[in-house]
């Protein structure tokens, strides 16, 4: 199905009830289904990246991975794999839709909120930390997060999927409900959201991420035989899974560890950020290397979202809005600009023609001029701050170009294993008890494999 068909799913302040039922919807679907479907909708994006990707495989083994095809193959293995998919195509909501409706604390860097939905097994809102005393929007736009839903027989996981949300100002988004050329600018911009977002490479590496977004299922083969050493949502995997023990340190071959291991390495190389610094500089890469080329995915939806902001700037009110102290029309601008800022430079075709005759200059030359931009999207990186164990101050990048090209081709290695890992998953499920015991046997007693070199 074609981007531009594609239907975005709108919540107002009023409609709680619309977004339980789809939770429900998500709850009740079948995991493999869900992820194939979600496969299809990100050819566009895939298909960039292997162009991108390509010229950074090693191996005959990487350069299958990072084909397109291989790229759908890793993202539907990993869902699989886990029992644990991450949607790319968010939803649009007001504000006030979750918010209000939510109890929950603040742990480590991330709040996790569990929503009253009784008919779930599990949902939870997950955002970054926001401050106590001042709710910071991202580029001053919205709340980004997941809802992740999971499946549950008695207390265990069966599967789970994370539904991405961009949550905008009340106002905004009322004001924006009053009109057909509203809705319509709603709609393009969930579309532009998807191509922008960077959550399919989450859900290829969802061994790696945190656990509270992908929240893998205990039963899953992954997790049963490779690398979910650590406990979450109060069971410790390493006990309480059923079945055989899990390999615990190493699988594949004798220089292959398992992604949970290896991101971090993957990620001190170049002193990035291993959560959504390098996503973002990766999702970048590629919409670069898209927009290059005459009429792109992305240049369409760029110039759809131009079409229904002219006609937008016409009937919406012309008053500045309580939320975000600006006019209607020129936050709708500003929405752009934060999509535009994680595809493609300032001095792109795109921005010139997306910024032509509305008066906005100003709006993008600040977001792009902000320390995301300046380091993790166009620059060395460091837009985040690193843990100071996984940095190697002598390994990192001297120019954006080297910073970029690290960044791809530590993404091509890091697919690459996340295939492999999913591949291995199924094939110790396959076998027989003893067999498998005999194969964790084998590669727990192994010497210690020295890191490997990246």
């Amino acid at each position: 199905m074609a981007l531009e068909t594609q239907k975005i799913s709108v919540f107002q302040k009023d409609d709680g009830a619309a977004l339980d039922r789809l939770l429900r919807a998500r709850h009740d679907a079948r995991p493999e289904i869900e992820a194939q479907a979600e496969a299809v909708r990100l050819q566009p994006i895939l298909a960039a990246a292997a162009d991108v990707l390509a010229p950074y495989a090693r191996t005959h083994h990487e350069r299958r991975s990072v084909s397109a095809k291989g790229l759908a193959r890793a993202f539907e293995g990993s869902a699989a794999a886990y029992r644990s998919t991450i949607l790319n195509m968010p939803v649009i909501m007001a504000e006030s839709v979750l918010y209000p409706r939510a109890e929950g604390a603040y742990r480590g860097g991330i709040e996790s909120i569990k929503t009253p939905l009784p008919h779930l097994g599990w949902a939870q809102i997950l955002e970054p930390k926001r401050n106590a005393n001042k709710q910071k929007r991202m580029f001053g736009t919205g709340y980004f997060g997941f809802i992740t839903v999971s499946r549950h027989i008695g207390r265990d996981n069966t599967h789970s999927i994370a539904q991405p949300y961009v949550a905008l100002p009340d106002d905004f988004m009322a004001i924006a409900d009053r009109s057909k050329d509203g809705r319509e600018l709603l709609q393009e911009f969930g579309r532009l959201s998807f191509l922008v977002n960077h959550d399919w490479f989450h859900s290829i590496l969802v061994g790696s991420i945190n656990r509270d977004v992908a929240r893998p299922s205990i039963h899953a083969p992954a997790v049963k035989y490779l690398n979910f050493k650590r406990a979450y949502s109060g069971l410790d995997v390493t006990k309480d899974a059923p079945g055989d023990r899990r390999i615990a340190n190493f699988v594949h071959d004798r220089n292959l560890r398992t992604m949970d291991r290896l991101w971090p390495q993957l990620a001190s190389r170049f002193a990035q950020d291993p959560y959504e610094e390098w996503p973002m500089r990766l999702q970048r890469e590629i919409l670069t290397a898209m927009a290059s080329k005459p009429d792109s995915v992305l240049a369409q939806a760029v110039r759809r979202y131009r079409v229904a902001w002219d006609a937008f700037s016409v009937t919406a009110d012309k008053d500045v809005m309580d939320s975000v102290k600006m006019t209607p029309a020129d936050f709708a601008m500003k929405l752009l600009a934060f999509n535009l800022v994680r595809a493609v430079p300032a001095d792109h075709a795109l921005v010139a023609a997306a910024v032509a005759g509305t008066g906005a200059e100003a709006i993008f030359d600040k977001i792009y001029a902000g320390k995301m931009a300046r380091t993790t999207l166009f620059g060395r990186g460091g837009g985040y701050a690193m843990p100071r164990s996984l940095v190697r101050q002598e390994e990192i990048c001297d120019t954006p170009a080297e910073y970029g090209a690290a960044v791809l081709e530590a993404s091509a290695q890091a697919i690459g294993m996340a295939a492999r890992d999913a591949r291995q998953a199924f094939h110790y499920e396959r076998m027989k008890p003893v067999e498998r015991a005999a194969a964790i046997e084998l590669v727990n007693t192994r010497a210690v494999v020295p890191q490997m070199k990246i």
